[in-house]
């Protein structure tokens, strides 16, 4: 894993421990991207989260946050 791929999973991983109730779609991909995300990438990354078909781990919730914000990036 990358050490950007460490850092976010990192970080996402003290977000959860430190939930006491479910994670907010916006302060996972702030733990994971950093602030200042816009509308259009929440619905991007809540739009996956929501089609998964079982639960996801930290490490792929973090994946695929990136994976989003990587595509996005080469699409613009």
């Amino acid at each position: 894993m990358s050490h950007e791929k460490d850092q976010a999973l990192e970080r996402l991983r003290k977000l959860a421990g430190e939930s006491r109730s479910r994670m907010d779609i916006p302060d996972i991909i702030e733990a994971v991207l950093g602030p200042g995300t816009d509308d259009d990438l929440e619905a991007l990354v809540r739009a996956a989260l929501e089609s998964s078909p079982g639960a996801m781990s930290l490490g792929e919730i973090a994946n695929g946050i990136l994976g989003i914000q990587s595509w996005r990036e080469g699409n613009a």
